[in-house]
C-alpha cells in the first residue's frame, strides 16, 4: 500500500506498507520525508500468537541516512488496555510520560 500525509504537520509525508496478502500481516514498512527522501526502513518479524492472533515480538527500525543505525524493538506481554483518548493526539506527544500498568512507558 502506499500512504499520503493527509496535513502538513504528519510526520512522514509517505509510506510504502507491504502486507502479506495470505496472512495480512505487516512486512515491511518505508518511510519518506516530503523532499521524497527515504528516511526509515521497518520489519516485522518473528510472529506469535497474542491475543488470539499472530502478532510481530520483533520490529527492525533501520535508518534510512544511515544503514548502520538500527533499532531493535522486541514486544512482549501483549495485553488489552483502556488507554485515555489524549494519548492519540499529537500535541500530547510532548508531556507523555506513559502508564507502567499499561505496558506503555519511556524509561
Amino acid at each position: 500500500m502506499k500512504l499520503s500525509a493527509k496535513t502538513p504537520s504528519a510526520t512522514y509525508e509517505a509510506i510504502d506498507y507491504w502486507v502479506d496478502k495470505a496472512t495480512s500481516q505487516p512486512i515491511k514498512t518505508k518511510f519518506y520525508a516530503s523532499s521524497g527522501k527515504l528516511m526509515k526502513i521497518g520489519y516485522c518479524l518473528n510472529f506469535q500468537q497474542n491475543l488470539g492472533e499472530s502478532r510481530p515480538s520483533e520490529t527492525l527500525i533501520i535508518d534510512g541516512i544511515d544503514s548502520k543505525k538500527v533499532t531493535r524493538m522486541q514486544m512482549s506481554n501483549y495485553r488489552f488496555v483502556d488507554i485515555p483518548e489524549a494519548w492519540l493526539q499529537s500535541g500530547y506527544l510532548p508531556r507523555f510520560k506513559g502508564h507502567k500498568q499499561s505496558g506503555c512507558f519511556v524509561e
